[in-house]
């Protein structure tokens, strides 16, 4: 095309074109670049109750008995992640069972052992619940001695 004079740069159409494609892409991309921001963040549950189970099992090798920890933090934290709750040395059953979160976490962790008169059928229940993104509706992941940790709610939980 032969630029003539008073032709320079591009005409109203195609600028409103360009925008409004880029707009399009940008309303696409937004809402899933912030489901994976939320998937990441959720990815820490399944991680640590794995470590714990890894844990108890532990425990029981040297004790022969699972032990039961209470919900840490109590309450279940929201957008922020939170400190565990307590430290090395306090003699709590985290530290007997040997896992402690490291640093911050973003969900309340819990054990409860669920003993049997042969240590063969004992077992515990191991849980991990969060509100990621903070709108009421909690995400809860289970695991137990004989299953590595599973969702129990829906994926669109977090």
């Amino acid at each position: 095309m032969k630029w003539t004079r008073g032709h320079k740069g591009f005409s109203a159409i195609e600028l409103i074109l360009v925008v409004t494609l880029m707009i399009i892409l940008a309303v696409m991309a937004i809402p899933n670049y912030l489901s994976m921001q939320l998937r990441a963040k959720r990815s820490e549950l399944p991680l640590n109750l794995d470590s714990i189970r890894n844990a108890e099992k532990s425990y029981e090798h040297v004790f022969d008995a699972f032990t039961t920890c209470p919900t840490t933090p109590e309450a279940i934290p929201g957008k922020t992640a939170r400190l565990f709750g307590h430290s090395h040395g306090d003699n709590g059953c985290w530290d007997l069972m040997g896992w402690l979160a490291d640093g911050k976490v973003r969900a309340s962790y819990s054990v409860t052992a669920i003993p049997a008169e042969n240590i063969k059928q004992a077992n515990f229940s191991a849980a991990a619940v969060s509100d990621i993104d903070g709108n009421g509706l909690n995400c809860t992941y289970v695991g137990d001695r004989h299953q590595h940790p599973y969702m129990l709610t829906d994926n669109s939980r977090y």
